[in-house]
């Protein structure tokens, strides 16, 4: 039954799962300006400072752009490439596990859970490239058990380049330090080398992170310090905001199994048993003490964290019998909520119809302030703008704003039109794209 829900979500929701989810249109944006206008900044949105490539993702940009390039700028296609850099990396946390002698079978039981579970999921079906640092940070991990300092180095530092969340391969590298230290303190002389090799990785890293961001380095850490400053814990964290900040706490049982199966590791004293044992533990809490330092709020770096926690369920799960126990579990409360995606976005016709619609319902010889996934109907338009922009100086004389006015996450359309002192507005006729209404306005200078 796992294999047939993995199926399904593999091959029949990604059309219908996060339709409205800006990131995919604002991402591609920065990927497509960096592409083929060697621009940093995206003409789409206002200078937000996480939405442009100034301080980080020009390599993934450029390798997602060249995909692109050749497959087409579709959704679709560029959740392809998202999944494919997931999947790459489950294949070397596979290799991980092997390394600290997991078995075929616990292995192959990570598989199918990583390939269930939304931290996963969720990285391979969005324009985000989480799963692109995500597969590097563990690549660099799975260097650095093998002693390859200087490239695990180089390769963790472009997994930040990627974004700072990348950093969290350092932890995973500090974990099995911990729980292996007879591997790497042998002698002097060994410590002495590999330390320097790890060093001039870093070297060859920020070297490669100069050459291409060299233009906005004053503004570096002004940037990356706003995760730092946000407003709630919540907002701080991203396993608080997994678990807590999604809709219908969706993930609640998630950490319920989680906490059972971390209260019988260490009723049982499981981490005493086998090393392998200990370094998941060791792996788990590292992690979780990185999320004090790399103070990110998305959900989305949940799967930084996510292998050690699966590591821990499953070894639960194994040495007590229980497997059965928790695929019918995971059954129970996954296979809903996957169909609840669906079922919510059943009659969605896909974004080549969407596309058509706001051609034909929009004139495309004025500029246009609308929606995000408009952007995908106008990649080609200059003067398509985001309506968040209508906040800025703007520098036609006529223009047009549409967009449905209660897009989840953003200001509603309506205030920022009421707020343009020196145009006038006139409603014009709304039309519906599916099952959303589009609001528009003919927008003139005084």
């Amino acid at each position: 039954m796992l294999a047939i829900l993995i199926l399904f979500i593999y091959l029949v929701l990604p059309q219908y799962y996060r339709i409205n989810n800006g990131d995919n249109p604002a991402v591609m944006a920065i990927i497509y300006e960096y592409f083929y206008n060697d621009s940093r900044y995206p003409f789409l949105l206002a200078d937000l400072g996480y939405y442009d490539a100034k301080y980080t993702g020009v390599i993934a940009s450029d390798i997602y752009g060249r995909i692109l390039h050749i497959i087409g700028w579709t959704k679709l296609n560029s959740y392809l490439i998202s999944t494919l850099f997931m999947l790459l990396a489950v294949t070397v946390w596979v290799l991980i596990l092997k390394k600290v002698s997991f078995d075929r079978y616990f292995i192959f039981i990570f598989i199918i859970y990583a390939l269930l579970f939304e931290p996963f999921y969720a990285i391979g079906h969005q324009t985000r490239s989480d799963s692109f640092a995500f597969l590097f940070a563990s690549l660099s991990f799975y260097l650095f058990m093998n002693k390859r300092f200087f490239l695990s180095a180089l390769i963790l530092c472009i997994s930040m380049e990627t974004h700072p969340i990348g950093a969290s391969g350092a932890f995973y590298c500090l974990a099995y330090l911990i729980a292996y230290p007879h591997e790497y303190l042998k002698d002097r002389k060994y410590v002495i080398k590999s330390i320097l090799l790890l060093f001039l990785g870093i070297i060859a890293g920020v070297f490669i992170y100069i050459a291409l961001h060299y233009e906005y380095l004053s503004g570096y850490f002004s940037n990356i310090s706003k995760g730092l400053t946000a407003d709630s814990i919540i907002s701080r964290n991203y396993i608080l905001a997994y678990f807590f900040d999604t809709r219908y706490y969706r993930h609640i049982p998630e950490l319920l199994i989680f906490l059972a199966a971390l209260a019988i590791f260490f009723k049982q004293k499981i981490y005493k048993k086998e090393n392998k044992y200990k370094f998941a533990l060791i792996l788990f809490t590292t992690v979780l003490l990185s999320t004090l330092i790399l103070s990110r709020g998305s959900t989305h770096y949940m799967v930084f964290i996510f292998p050690s926690i699966l590591m821990i369920i499953i070894t639960v799960a194994m040495l007590n019998k229980k497997i059965w126990l928790i695929n019918l579990v995971l059954l129970i409360i996954l296979a809903p909520q996957y169909g609840m995606m669906y079922y919510e976005e059943h009659n969605y016709q896909g974004m080549n119809a969407y596309i058509e619609t706001v051609k034909d319902n929009l004139p495309q010889d004025l500029p246009i302030y609308g929606n995000f996934n408009m952007w995908f109907a106008f990649m080609d338009k200059r003067d398509f703008r985001h309506y968040s922009r209508l906040s800025e100086h703007i520098p036609y004389p006529r223009f047009i704003v549409a967009g449905k006015d209660d897009t989840p996450g953003w200001t509603p359309i309506k205030p920022y039109v009421n707020n343009l002192a020196d145009y006038s507005c006139n409603a014009m006729p709304e039309f519906q794209i599916q099952k959303d209404i589009i609001n528009i306005w003919d927008c003139y200078k005084r």
